[in-house]
């Protein structure tokens, strides 16, 4: 099934792990996509999303592959309007040169951060 349809059923899940999904998705469908899985999540629970950020700008298409590099603060944005916040965040160590780094961040439902 692909990703901008994925609806996995509601506080089924402590973990949820999405590695380099969101390059292949719009902002739009990487959004709902996130809300949806901030929906699939227990209490306490949270999504990684594992991606390759750019550095200054918004966002960079590689036309080659189709696909989308995003910036730290774009990723944060869509975040954001999914209703998650960031817990922790780390980038990936001995990752070689010349590539774009590749950020973890670890997410959590914004309203659990208010209670």
């Amino acid at each position: 099934i692909n990703a901008e349809y994925m609806g996995p059923e509601r506080e089924q899940y402590d973990c949820m792990v999405v590695q380099w999904v969101a390059i292949y998705l719009t902002d739009d469908d990487f959004m709902a996509f996130l809300a949806r899985c901030r929906e699939a999540l227990r209490p306490n629970g949270i999504v990684f999303v594992k991606e390759n950020v750019c550095s200054d700008a918004h966002f960079v298409v590689d036309k080659e592959d189709s696909s989308l590099t995003r910036s730290r603060q774009h990723l944060l944005a869509i975040f954001d309007q999914a209703g998650l916040r960031v817990v922790k965040s780390a980038k990936q160590q001995d990752y070689p040169s010349g590539l774009f780094p590749v950020v973890m961040y670890g997410l959590g439902p914004k309203e659990l951060a208010q209670a």
